[in-house]
């Protein structure tokens, strides 16, 4: 599987989700200027986009880690829906649910 792309890893094991997304990070290459983690209670869809659509500074793609991504609001779920095909080109998106 490739980790450009929106992915959603769901579960109670979360130490399982930070050593996932540790490998991803080595696996991908990325630096720590592309590497963000949000919280999903607190990001709106614009900065959400904002962050996804950027193209990575120093890596081949952004690393953006979205914790508590089932409090997204409805409109950030339908922007990354909607813009997926966009947001693949340049980055990793990980929702933790």
């Amino acid at each position: 599987m490739g980790h450009a792309g929106v992915h959603l890893f769901l579960g109670p094991d979360r130490a399982r989700k930070l050593q996932r997304i540790h490998e991803w990070e080595r696996a991908i290459g990325v630096q720590p200027l592309d590497r963000h983690h949000l919280d999903g209670a607190s990001v709106g869809a614009a900065p959400l986009l904002a962050f996804c659509r950027q193209q990575p500074a120093a890596s081949p793609l952004r690393l953006i880690v979205v914790d508590e991504a089932h409090r997204l609001d409805a409109s950030a779920v339908e922007a990354l829906v909607e813009h997926a095909g966009v947001i693949a080109k340049s980055a990793c998106v990980i929702l933790l649910v």
